[in-house]
């Protein structure tokens, strides 16, 4: 079993699977490898110790020359994984959620709880963002010095799949919608 790519606007107002419009292969599981890859290269000091993955971003931005940091933040900043339970808790629904999924209170704290609370609602980045960076992303991912990294970046299956995240986010800009967030199910 993989991950799958839905892309929620506006709070789940309208809600999307990765369809490419060619319907070429695009479930969501190329853009998961590389913006969790991305997200731990943006969250590091960028020292000069950095593991092979990381060493792949950091080359990437010099053959590119751009820092990603302000071109992707929006972009990772709206990942977020609801484990297939789209409920929306409210703070007083700990109780409840320690029951719907099965987990006990020493396992998952209330303030852990809380956390994700928190998390639901910051994961909602403005649409304009997004597509700007997935915009950009795409020009880059075309780059023939980009080597392929296993597990994060696979050039046919990212292009691809960022290709169809792109047609959807414009879609759904086209119909109003100013938020999103990616989910990872």
């Amino acid at each position: 079993m993989g991950f799958r790519l839905t892309i929620e606007a506006d709070y789940r107002s309208e809600v999307l699977q990765n369809i490419h419009p060619e319907g070429k292969d695009s479930g969501g599981k190329a853009v998961l490898s590389f913006i969790v890859g991305l997200s731990n290269y943006l969250a590091l000091e960028r020292d000069d110790n950095l593991d092979d993955i990381n060493q792949w971003y950091k080359k990437s931005e010099q053959i590119t020359g751009y820092d990603y940091a302000p071109l992707y933040q929006s972009l990772v900043d709206c990942m977020w994984g609801d484990g297939g339970d789209s409920t929306e808790y409210q703070e007083e629904d700990y109780e409840f959620y320690l029951h719907r999924t099965n987990q006990k209170r020493g396992d998952f704290t209330q303030a852990q709880f809380r956390q994700f609370l928190t998390q639901y609602y910051e994961r909602w980045q403005p649409i304009d963002k997004v597509i700007a960076g997935v915009d950009h992303l795409l020009q880059i991912l075309v780059y023939p010095e980009l080597e392929k990294l296993e597990g994060f970046y696979e050039p046919d299956a990212t292009f691809s799949d960022f290709e169809a995240l792109q047609h959807n986010l414009k879609l759904l800009k086209s119909r109003g919608n100013t938020t999103i967030r990616l989910n990872f199910r």
